[in-house]
């Protein structure tokens, strides 16, 4: 998992420490492993690194949010006693991620949510002229987001940022829903952010399959890693002959070509068919959604068995 807000409720112990462990979005808490770690935000232990040596599973391999877990003293120099957080300032990550962080993220409340352009699954938050559409927590932060940055909702699924208006949101504005399911986004708690190079915000099975792959293959890519018995990933960078051929190689080739996921790093995941076709081990775009999109040094990062 990536930088999980956490909060850690009621510390005892002398090192190792047991505490209760919840999770700001609840549905990410079964995704908990063994050597995760965190890293405190609050009190004199703010900043300093601890791991997960136990905690209570509700079932393989599903941890119960709120549950109580054990953990241990991973940072450098003398052992600091954890502070309790109740506030989910902590940030839970498997080792290796605590620096990947987003370049803005605020939390906060949306509202006044209706839709815009039901065919381009826009939406708009607040109501013309002028009742903003979300409050957040630092608007000081908030106020240096930018079309194209992104709000995650309660439902757990994202949505772009499509058109601010010079108060930005202290009037309306509107979102374009990511995985283009046509679910209006529910009122409530949101985040706003904006992924820096090498950050996704990755939820786990709970998004909409479209959402959850491009994240999940993202991820996956860019840390190098492969977890057996799902897809591999792989990263393809465009030349210029294969921009206009439209088309490259795969390598290896696809088991099942028809589920080949695809995404343009930094960009949205595109679909198999209407966007992109894969027919043995060859990839191509000529007259698809892609064509005339992709250019020379574009990377597309690729999930599929081989």
């Amino acid at each position: 998992m990536i930088n999980q807000n956490v909060a850690i409720v009621v510390v005892t112990g002398v090192g190792p420490w047991y505490a209760s462990l919840f999770f700001e979005n609840t549905l990410v808490a079964k995704y908990l492993q063994l050597g995760d770690e965190f890293i405190s935000g609050s009190g004199a232990s703010i900043g300093k690194k601890y791991k997960v040596i136990s905690g209570t599973w509700t079932g393989s391999p599903d941890f119960a949010n709120g549950g109580a877990f054990t953990f241990e003293w991973a940072d450098d120099g003398a052992p600091v006693t954890p502070a309790a957080d109740s506030g989910f300032l902590s940030v839970m990550f498997t080792p290796g991620q605590e620096d990947i962080r987003p370049e803005l993220q605020v939390k906060g409340v949306v509202g006044n949510i209706s839709v815009y352009s039901g065919p381009n699954y826009e939406y708009l938050f607040g109501v013309l002229p002028s009742t903003p559409g979300a409050s957040w927590n630092d608007p000081v932060e908030a106020a240096n987001a930018v079309v194209g940055d992104y709000i995650a909702c309660s439902n757990g699924k994202m949505y772009e940022i499509s058109f601010l208006g010079a108060t930005k949101f202290s009037e309306p504005f509107r979102v374009v829903e990511v995985a283009k399911e046509g679910e209006l986004p529910p009122t409530g708690s949101a985040t706003l952010f904006r992924p820096t190079a090498g950050w996704e915000r990755y939820q786990g099975d709970d998004l909409s399959d479209d959402a959850r792959n491009r994240l999940y293959i993202a991820d996956m890519a860019r840390l190098d890693k492969k977890i057996p018995g799902d897809k591999q990933a792989y990263i393809h960078t465009i030349t210029s002959g294969e921009v206009s051929a439209k088309e490259f190689i795969l390598d290896p080739a696809p088991l099942v070509p028809s589920e080949v996921e695809a995404s343009v790093a930094g960009g949205l995941t595109q679909k198999n068919g209407p966007d992109f076709a894969v027919a043995g081990n060859v990839f191509s775009w000529s007259g698809l959604n892609l064509d005339g999109i992709l250019a020379d040094g574009d990377e597309i990062i690729l999930g599929y068995f081989s």
